[in-house]
């Protein structure tokens, strides 16, 4: 009976440990995707800003078009 109660804590810190790691990993991937957010906001507004100032001429006039031929490389992780 003591072992089993022995198991049985150790089984109940485990847990702890877990939820503990758990929590604290779920903190980070939030802190991260509010820190790229904020960044994509940064990069959307200085788009915003410097959209106007390009010649109509040129080939980065349409952002939207720039989207749609945009391939992403996996292998160098680069657009």
């Amino acid at each position: 009976l003591g072992r089993a109660r022995d198991q049985l804590r150790a089984a109940k810190a485990e847990i702890a440990d877990l939820q503990g790691e758990f929590e604290r990993e779920r903190e980070d991937f939030l802190e991260t995707v509010r820190r790229q957010e904020k960044q994509m906001l940064l990069l959307q507004q200085i788009l915003d800003r410097v959209v106007p100032c390009l010649r109509r001429d040129c080939n980065y006039i349409s952002l939207d078009r720039v989207r749609q031929q945009a391939r992403f490389d996996e292998d160098r992780g680069l657009w």
